[in-house]
C-alpha cells in the first residue's frame, strides 16, 4: 500500500511454506525462510521450472531468435573447430580421451602422426593385398596390434600397452575395416 512520500512502513509477516515459521517478508513472491530456501534451493528452482514450463519455453524462444541468443560462445568454438590448430586439437582430445576409456597409452603425438602421414604420398600399406595409392585424406590410422585386444589383456593383467609411433601404420578405410582386430 502507497502512501505519500513513500511506502507504507508496516512490517508484513508470512508463514514459510516449508518450515512454517513466521518470518517478515523482504522480497515480492517471497515463500520461505531464508534457512528453507537455501537448503532447499534445487528443489524450489525444479518445482518452480516444472510449473511455469509454458513460460520458459517462450522465454527461451524469445532469446533464441534475439539477436544475443544467436551470437554465444559456441559460434567462436565451431569457428575455432574449422581451423587447422582447432581440427588438430580435437583429434588431439578425442585421441586422449580413447586412451583413458581404453586404458591404453599412445607415445606420440598428432605430429608425428602428421609426419608418417606426408611420408607415405597417400599410398596404403594393404591388408592382405599390394600396396595401392588412395590420397593422404583416405588414409586411417591403424594400431598393428588392436586396441580392443589391448583392453581385453588389460582387463587379465591391469597393465596398461604402451603404443610407440612404430606400433602404428596407415591403411585405407577398406583395409582397415577388413583387418578389424587380427594381428597382423
Amino acid at each position: 500500500m502507497r502512501i505519500a512520500g513513500g511506502f507504507n512502513s508496516e512490517k508484513i509477516k508470512i508463514v514459510c511454506g516449508i518450515c512454517r515459521k513466521k518470518i517478515l517478508k523482504s522480497g515480492q513472491n517471497q515463500k520461505y525462510c531464508k534457512d528453507c530456501f537455501y537448503i532447499n534451493k534445487n528443489k524450489i528452482s525444479k518445482k518452480w521450472l516444472k510449473s511455469h514450463k509454458d513460460k520458459v519455453k517462450k522465454h527461451q524462444h524469445k532469446y533464441k531468435s534475439s539477436e544475443k541468443g544467436k551470437k554465444t560462445a559456441n559460434d567462436g568454438t565451431r569457428r575455432f573447430r574449422q581451423t587447422l590448430k582447432g581440427k588438430l586439437n580435437d583429434i588431439k582430445n578425442r585421441r586422449k580421451y580413447r586412451c583413458a576409456k581404453m586404458n591404453i597409452i599412445e607415445n606420440f603425438s598428432i605430429l608425428d602422426i602428421n609426419k608418417i602421414l606426408l611420408n607415405s604420398k597417400g599410398i596404403c600399406n594393404g591388408y592382405h593385398r599390394e600396396p595401392h595409392y588412395v590420397g593422404n585424406e583416405n588414409l586411417d590410422i591403424d594400431h598393428i596390434y588392436p586396441v580392443s585386444l589391448a583392453y581385453k589383456d588389460f582387463l587379465k593383467t591391469r597393465i596398461k600397452r604402451i603404443y610407440n609411433i612404430t606400433d602404428i601404420q596407415l591403411l585405407c578405410k577398406s583395409c582397415n575395416s577388413k583387418k578389424r582386430d587380427k594381428v597382423i
